[in-house]
């Protein structure tokens, strides 16, 4: 069964090439073409036979041999805009099940075939009356898309399926984006009456009687945005019991938000661009490596010496097996000495870096005990001190490149609240003697990683962490890294943006409990 045989002359798809995608002849283009005068033109070597037609896109490059006329045709209007295939070769169907592949014209098998190979550099869409409904954009080099309407005799409803919950809706710009870690595909909605679609199948009902009459699409047009969006893995099928993702012992265990963050994080599952891309350059001012202060009322730290550490302290295996999470502390807390010893040990900026003289527009960079990607450094540590010999109690800034704590006035009554909150998630029955607070400087790691900006922070805290840990066991100092915090309390403590500077990891501080 043919699609325009089920929605009508005034459904149509159009077809077109991703907007990174570039392509060349290898030949010279014959304006007549092999097919005869009144066939589609296309690029022909010396020997008059068909040359080769070379795609180039973010996945590589494809090599299409001695392609057939109106694929070169099509793709050449396509690289132009969205086309209908119809356009180039009347006997086109728009989208066609599996099923009808038999009876298909030899030129529009072969086309179809030959569209075939560049599937994940082309973009579909789906309009009515030249009005697009929304777009499927294959955003890895393996995504495949073959929408299927289900036949005409067979009955339809809008539970057969359920919007993916790892589907997550957007706005980007001009419109809105539906994308799934689960798929390869984005979908851009153009159109209203698809948000309306999207709407009932979030609630898996059908609710086409109550709103009969009202309706925003027709419901043949309906079924055709079901087709795109099963085809394009936003979906997920009613089996008779059940929804199917709902029992998939491989999705069980991600939590939408996870799920998703994971995917956009590495390559493989998407097509934004990774790595230290300085995506909001020219956008944004160049922030500096470590935050500046005044100094004002700054407590300044010692400085250990590096030769007396590296003859004294512990071999590197008895400080790994020496390390561990202490959850009893002694009354008195370490002095303000051991402090800047531990934080000089695990946190100080050791070399301010130049750009690279290559490209001297770049950021400057810092080289610090701990291990940062890209060397951007755009976590910001804070010291709340409850007892700590030397130091009156209170909230603190480290200052890593002059090696000293800058006090911090916020909430006083959040930051109690976020004291005994880490007391309790210790285990400790009291406060800890010392609380560390990492928080991250968006703007500085965005400026710097775009998309993967929070997983990079979430690793760079797992660096410091356990820095800081090994420093406290060369010490002789306990430690015991939180499973999270409050945000907003850490905010109001600070006197921070939650936004521009949210709270990513807490770790408590002290002298162990003798036995």
């Amino acid at each position: 069964m043919r699609i325009d045989e089920l929605a009508g002359t005034d459904i149509t798809e159009l077809w077109a090439l991703r907007t990174d995608s570039t392509l060349r002849y290898e030949g010279t283009w014959n304006p007549i073409g092999p097919a005869g005068p009144a066939g589609p033109a296309g690029p022909v070597r010396a020997d008059g036979r068909r040359a080769a037609v070379v795609l180039e896109s973010s996945w590589g490059t494809t090599r299409i041999e001695r392609p057939g006329p109106y694929f070169v045709e099509l793709l050449r209007r396509m690289t132009l805009g969205p086309v209908s295939p119809a356009n180039v070769l009347a006997p086109f169907p728009p989208v066609l099940c599996e099923t009808d592949t038999a009876v298909l014209p030899l030129e529009v098998a072969a086309l179809r075939e030959e569209l075939a190979t560049v599937q994940n550099c082309v973009v579909r869409t789906l309009a009515v009356g030249g009005t697009p409904l929304l777009s499927v954009v294959p955003i890895t080099p393996e995504a495949r898309f073959e929408p299927c309407p289900p036949p005409a005799d067979r009955p339809w409803h809008p539970t057969g399926q359920r919007l993916s919950r790892f589907a997550v809706l957007h706005s980007a710009g001009r419109g809105l984006h539906l994308e799934s870690p689960l798929s390869q595909h984005r979908v851009e909605v153009h159109h209203p009456g698809v948000s309306w679609v999207l709407g009932e199948l979030g609630g898996g009902r059908d609710t086409s009687g109550l709103l009969a009459g009202r309706q925003p699409l027709e419901q043949r047009a309906v079924r055709l945005v079901h087709a795109y969006l099963a085809a394009a893995g936003m979906v997920t099928p009613f089996d008779g019991t059940g929804y199917a993702e709902d029992s998939d012992p491989a999705l069980t265990g991600w939590s939408p938000a996870e799920l998703f963050l994971h995917a956009r994080s590495r390559p493989g599952r998407h097509d934004a661009e990774l790595g230290a891309a300085y995506p909001l350059a020219g956008r944004a001012p160049a922030r500096p490596p470590a935050e500046p202060s005044d100094g004002a009322a700054s407590v300044r730290l010692e400085r250990p010496s590096l030769a007396r550490l590296r003859s004294d302290d512990p071999s590197f295996a008895q400080v790994l097996e020496d390390r561990r999470s202490t959850r009893s502390f002694a009354a008195e807390g370490p002095d303000l000495g051991q402090l800047g010893e531990l934080l000089y040990r695990a946190a100080r900026v050791r070399a301010v870096l130049p750009p690279p003289a290559d490209d001297p527009g770049l950021p400057w960079r810092t080289s610090r005990p701990y291990p940062s990607v890209g060397g951007g450094y755009g976590l910001e540590i804070y010291v709340v001190a409850v007892r700590c010999a030397g130091l009156l109690p209170g909230a603190y800034h480290y200052e890593p490149l002059e090696h000293r704590l800058q006090p911090v006035h916020g909430d006083p009554l959040a930051l109690a609240e976020i004291l005994a909150d880490a007391g309790s998630l210790a285990g400790l029955g009291e406060l800890p003697p010392m609380l560390v607070l990492l928080t991250a400087r968006m703007p500085w790691g965005s400026a710097r990683h775009g998309p993967v900006v929070y997983t990079s922070v979430l690793k760079e805290v797992g660096a410091l962490q356990q820095t800081i840990y090994l420093a406290c066991a060369a010490m002789g100092l306990g430690a015991c890294a939180l499973t999270a915090g409050d945000v907003g309390l850490v905010a109001r403590a600070l006197g921070l943006d939650w936004l521009a500077e949210p709270s990513v990891g807490e770790i408590i501080l002290g002298l162990p409990r003798a036995n």
